[in-house]
């Protein structure tokens, strides 16, 4: 498939490259386009490692600025990202890397385009039932190992040992150790207290198969991944997917395909392993000798050992986050071709409908643990996002062939319109746990 049409790999000058639906299944990813990684040449695929995030795709090489991401083309519609796609779904997806293949979508398609076909049923076919399913378990690899207490103190020692060890004596006079060894009580790898294994499960069911006039394929998929930070956060999706191909007369094709997807996502706070790279490891992650003031966990924190406002506890930074978004998308997609002339000119109308939204909630409690890391109030942020997308494409094509010569023609015209809203609000001293909620001040009637 390349733009509006397709063409045989052996004519085409420009690199294009075709990966077929079944080497998109042989790698346990949320999104296709992390399945891809290592695959295509000239393609760089850097995962964010995220439950439900997508990787970032840089198809020309990595830009200077401004986002570089290509453009996705589902199925006739456009889109920023495919996260809302099951793997089983695909059928292909090809890759138009060069700047003559991706011409035709004009200057959206200037960082690449990547075009997916979902999958259909094929003629004559029983129906077919296909389950696919895997459980796997994902854990970071290649993480940077980072100094331990005495390695740690015995480096800043050589660089300043006046500056630094009112900070080593006052960790061993909190937690322990012995000052002429430099040994510390407190040994905390931080990267280790923020890591877990987690578990990811995807499965799909598809039935298709086909007549002489008529084609189908009908599906749904369940993905489950939590992240391998070590607080809650998760990636759940379900999908259903629907495509009918029907030849209605001799000259007359008649279909439709749909795609359904809910995700919930609950997200961490990656803010959290910077925090833990610059987090001494002569301080333990919790105090349960602090005072009432350090609430509600009693983690410790480097300011009690003379640290500066920029160090702060890593694992509180993670546990006082409460992100999640629930996200409903919903892609159709009605078309009809009249064969003028069988084999040779053909009219195509096509329409396409995109429908997306994001319900986001934020919440941050209450808590103390330091002057630099505390939140005196309780708030609640909700936002709604809502994209409306449609594009209306008319295509004639004309194609023949005189001996060894082959010639198509292609003349179309095409419609498009998005729509993007987007409505936000913050809220204070907001009960813990309370995902809607208003003051008793406010007068009910205002709010209709």
């Amino acid at each position: 498939v390349i733009g509006y049409g397709a063409s045989k790999a052996k004519d085409l000058t420009s690199p294009i490259e075709v990966v077929k639906g079944d080497e998109l299944i042989i790698q346990p990813t949320s999104s296709p386009m992390s399945a891809l990684q290592g695959k295509v040449p000239g393609v760089n695929i850097v995962n964010s490692g995220t439950p439900g995030d997508g990787p970032q795709v840089n198809i020309r090489g990595k830009g200077s600025f401004g986002d570089t991401s290509p453009l996705y083309v589902v199925d006739g519609m456009f889109y920023d990202n495919i996260n809302f796609l099951n793997n089983a779904d695909i059928q292909e997806m090809s890759i138009l890397k060069d700047a003559s293949a991706a011409a035709i979508y004009g200057v959206r398609a200037a960082n690449g385009v990547v075009i997916i076909t979902t999958k259909k049923g094929r003629k004559n076919q029983k129906a077919q039932i296909t389950y696919n399913g895997y459980v796997g378990i994902q854990k970071a690899t290649n993480v940077l190992k980072m100094a331990n207490s005495h390695e740690y103190a015995t480096l800043l020692s050589e660089v300043n040992p006046t500056a630094y060890n009112n900070l080593f004596e006052s960790s061993i006079k909190q937690y322990g150790g012995d000052m002429n060894s430099l040994t510390f009580g407190a040994d905390t790898d931080w990267y280790d207290e923020l890591l877990r294994t987690a578990l990811i499960t995807n499965h799909s069911l598809s039935i298709s198969g086909g007549s002489d006039k008529a084609v189908y394929s009908v599906g749904m998929s369940y993905l489950a991944q939590d992240g391998i930070m070590d607080m809650e956060n998760y990636y759940r999706r379900l999908n259903f997917r629907a495509a009918l191909d029907f030849d209605a007369t001799s000259w007359l094709k008649v279909g439709f395909n749909a795609v359904f997807s809910n995700a919930q996502q609950q997200q961490p706070n990656n803010s959290a392993w910077e925090v833990a790279f610059k987090a001494p490891p002569i301080f333990p992650v919790y105090d349960e000798t602090r005072g009432d003031d350090v609430f509600p966990v009693k983690y410790a924190s480097p300011k009690q050992i003379g640290y500066a406002d920029n160090f702060r506890n890593p694992v509180a930074t993670a546990h006082f986050h409460d992100a999640r978004n629930e996200n409903y998308q919903a892609l159709s997609n009605f078309y009809a071709q009249i064969n003028i002339l069988p084999e040779k000119l053909n009219i195509r109308s096509s329409y396409s409908y995109d429908y997306s939204m994001i319900r986001g909630t934020a919440f941050t409690p209450k808590y103390h643990i330091a002057s630099n890391q505390q939140s005196a109030t309780t708030s609640l942020t909700k936002s709604d996002t809502t994209w409306y997308k449609w594009i209306w494409d008319n295509v004639a094509t004309y194609t023949d062939s005189w001996g060894a010569h082959n010639f198509t023609g292609m003349l179309g015209a095409s419609m498009r319109s998005e729509n993007y809203r987007f409505l936000t609000g913050t809220a204070t001293n907001v009960p813990d746990g309370a995902d809607e909620w208003k003051p008793d001040c406010i007068d009910p009637y205002l709010l209709y």
